[in-house]
């Protein structure tokens, strides 16, 4: 049900704003990469743009999964790193 969530909202993003399936997971991962805590993890919700603060550990697995999606898509070094660092 999750993967069915995620792929209609994809779709949605990819009729709205005309971007290839590439360059969203390039954006979304990017995003990802930018909101990420110092100790590897995101806050929730993810919008207060302070990495010193903690992570909400109950999304620390969803999210990296996300973020794991978009470095398989785009094999951007800086998202590896991220996931290293969430890994950490």
């Amino acid at each position: 049900m999750r993967h069915h969530i995620v792929a209609c909202s994809l779709a949605i993003v990819l009729c709205a704003t005309g971007l290839a399936s590439g360059d969203v997971f390039k954006v979304g991962g990017d995003r990802l990469v930018t909101m990420q805590n110092n100790d590897g993890g995101w806050d929730w919700p993810l919008s207060d743009r302070s990495p010193k603060s903690s992570n909400a550990p109950n999304i620390l697995a969803p999210t990296s999964m996300g973020l794991v999606q978009a470095y398989l898509s785009t094999g951007d070094p800086n998202q590896l790193a991220a996931l290293e660092k969430a890994g950490s």
